[in-house]
């Protein structure tokens, strides 16, 4: 195992502001030349000064969230802690309005943030390893965000609060953990053959809570959508997934498979059976979702393995595997000419 580790080391950068001498950084990648902004504004200055395909590195720490707008890949240290390495957090709401006829797409991966994303335009964006609070795949009851989240991806990443998928948009989450994830609720759009959920191997709570009225999160708006793998808990009265709804091996605490087409899908009514620690409740990120013993071995997928988290092609992994800065060392005070030193340090994944 051979772990990629590189150091920008004493760079020597002109002080333009004040934050400066801040140990939170962005470094932006522009065609293989380097910038680096400090200070809790970082992302914003970074986003600012980039193009689309350019790549954003966060260190660890919070930084304040701002809108994207450019199609950029933005690297967060992890939404954990990890070896003593804090997570990335981006504080506040922000919006992703990325237009949909670029050539690269928007990519984030390894940040925690606990706030609304509110998705308004978007072609096959990539969410990895990150921690979402609110996700608001956009609709706003007009024609101006109909139908502009297209494929929106999610690969390891947990959803806390809410996950809203507005009319015509389409998502896709793959080893994931959702809590509450429904569909815009007015002129028939939740029965939309093009609004459409694509689970696979996650865990999804689900309690009928609605959201401004027009979002419900109940089983019944799981229509034409797709579950494979999945453990599914539901403490809502409506608890029947309609026959639109492609399933196979999916786990319920509820007997919600009364239209499945096929009989691979089990009820297990007791939780404790089933998980090790959670029973169904309210979200914790110290909560890991792992399988008892008996549950790794006696309900599996469509593939042979785990049901849930853990199972599938590419197993939940909270790590990042790309590039993190892990050191940011900056000197106390600049040169006679205006320059200052900074050390500079960038871990990559193992190999």
């Amino acid at each position: 195992m051979k772990k990629l580790i590189f150091s920008l080391l004493t760079a020597i950068i002109a002080v333009c502001n004040t934050n400066a001498q801040s140990s939170l950084v962005a470094t932006l990648n522009h065609e293989g030349n380097i910038s680096a902004y400090y200070g809790i504004n970082a992302l914003s200055q970074a986003h600012s000064a980039a193009v689309n395909g350019d790549i954003i590195t966060l260190s660890s720490g919070t930084f304040v969230a701002c809108d994207i707008t450019k199609a950029v890949t933005i690297r967060g240290a992890g939404m954990e802690y990890n070896d003593g390495v804090e997570p990335t957090r981006l504080q506040g709401d922000f919006s992703v309005n990325v237009s949909t006829d670029r050539t690269y797409i928007l990519t984030i991966e390894g940040i925690f943030h606990s706030n609304t994303l509110s998705l308004r335009v978007a072609t096959k964006p990539l969410f990895f390893k990150c921690r979402l609070g609110t996700v608001n795949a956009f609709y706003d009851g007009s024609s101006t965000y109909y139908g502009k989240v297209k494929d929106a991806n999610f690969i390891h990443c947990k959803v806390a609060a809410q996950f809203y998928l507005g009319a015509s948009n389409t998502a896709f989450f793959d080893n994931c953990v959702v809590y509450e994830p429904g569909k815009y609720y007015n002129n028939n759009d939740y029965n939309s053959i093009n609004t459409r959920y694509y689970f696979n191997n996650c865990v999804l709570k689900f309690s009928g809570k609605s959201y401004n009225g027009f979002y419900l999160s109940y089983l019944a708006n799981l229509r034409y959508s797709y579950l494979k793998n999945c453990i599914i808990y539901s403490t809502s009265t409506n608890t029947t997934i309609p026959n639109t709804t492609t399933m196979y091996n999916n786990i319920s605490n509820v007997s919600c498979f009364a239209n499945a087409l096929n009989t691979t899908n089990t009820v297990v009514s007791d939780s404790s059976t089933l998980f090790k620690t959670w029973t169904g409740g309210d979200y914790s990120d110290e909560e890991k979702f792992d399988l008892t013993d008996e549950a790794v071995t006696k309900y599996l997928g469509s593939d042979g393995k785990q049901v849930g988290l853990y199972g599938g092609s590419l197993p939940y992994d909270p790590i990042p595997t790309q590039p993190k800065i892990t050191k940011c060392d900056v000197a106390a005070k600049t040169t006679a000419d205006g320059k200052l030193s900074v050390d500079i340090e960038v871990e990559g994944a193992d190999y």
